[in-house]
């Protein structure tokens, strides 16, 4: 079957979660696309034959704070893009930036709020990586 072909259904439970998401303040620190980012991607180009997708939603990004930071690595083993890195020279966690998606997986596992989520365009090294301008 081709995936381009499937019809989607909408999920009716989707707007009642998208609530239950903004009360807690969920869905404004992960960008919806990102909601996407473990589906092969036949299956998004499917999903976006059906449904609206803003693709270049990726504006977020994670920001170690090095003074809160200890080295723990907590936060390394819940990133599925493999941005962060350690540095022993510096007993610090890094993070790369044109790998981050800015989905903020990773700070919950932090121990010491070492990591928020920052604008990517506020980021001169990732300002422009992903981020595409769309036109008004």
């Amino acid at each position: 079957m081709d995936p381009l072909k499937l019809r989607i259904k909408p999920n009716p439970n989707f707007e009642r979660l998208v609530k239950v998401l903004r009360r807690e303040g969920t869905p404004d620190r992960v960008p919806f696309y990102e909601l996407f980012s473990n589906i092969e991607s036949e299956v998004l180009r499917a999903i976006g034959k059906t449904h609206k997708l803003n693709r270049t939603n990726r504006a977020n990004k994670e920001h170690h704070d090095w003074e809160l930071c200890r080295g723990c690595k907590s936060c390394m083993g819940q990133c599925q893009f493999g941005a962060k890195f350690y540095s022993s020279t510096l007993s610090k966690v890094y993070i790369d930036s044109a790998r981050c998606f800015g989905c903020g997986v990773c700070r919950a596992a932090c121990p010491n709020d070492a990591i928020a989520l920052v604008p990517r365009d506020e980021v001169p090294e990732a300002a422009n990586i992903w981020l595409k301008k769309t036109p008004k």
